[in-house]
């Protein structure tokens, strides 16, 4: 068992649908997965999944908007407010990028994960991030021995090295072989 602080999961679901609300309208699609969508009693973080939408933002410092993710520059915004704060990886450096992003809820304590995707990545990224460890490398070993790869940032390559787009997270579960789980099962 890990050492690793935990919350109540009933704390944890308040801070994620407040910040999912607020984070919506600037997204295309936006889902609160991991141990809280597996529907566990206490969690180590949240974690949040996107595709953001694009827009003119503006930027500080900057003196005509450009285009860019909307749901960035709320995230911008709540850093600057200090709702949230970066917070260090496992190797001690933030991780602050287009794709991932390490954020600690500043009046909860509450360590906060958030994953942008696109579209056609979407049910490979909501499988991969709902999934505990143990499951995801269950699932990366069956795309191994069909020669395919399953991706962290919600890829499915072929034999061939072609992307699959699957429609569901049970075509995910299918394209590798391994029967489907629901969230609570993963």
């Amino acid at each position: 068992m890990s050492d690793k602080q935990r919350w109540p999961a009933a704390k944890a679901r308040q801070v994620a649908d407040e910040l999912a609300a607020e984070l919506a309208p600037r997204c295309e699609r936006i889902e609160i997965a991991g141990s809280l969508r597996r529907g566990k009693p206490d969690v180590g973080d949240i974690e949040i999944l996107y595709v953001p939408r694009l827009g003119q933002v503006h930027v500080p410092g900057e003196l005509f908007p450009k285009r860019g993710s909307l749901a960035d520059e709320l995230l911008d915004r709540w850093l600057a407010k200090g709702i949230i704060a970066k917070r260090p990886n496992v190797n001690g450096a933030t991780a602050w990028g287009t794709l991932n992003k390490l954020a600690v809820h500043v009046a909860s304590g509450i360590p906060i994960d958030l994953f942008a995707t696109t579209m056609e990545r979407w049910f490979v990224s909501l499988v991969m991030r709902t999934c505990s460890a143990q499951s995801n490398t269950r699932l990366a070993n069956a795309a191994l021995k069909r020669g395919m790869q399953f991706h962290a940032y919600g890829v499915i390559l072929d034999r061939s090295g072609q992307h699959i787009v699957p429609q569901s997270e049970r075509e995910v579960f299918e394209r590798l072989g391994v029967p489907y789980r629901e969230p609570a099962e993963r």
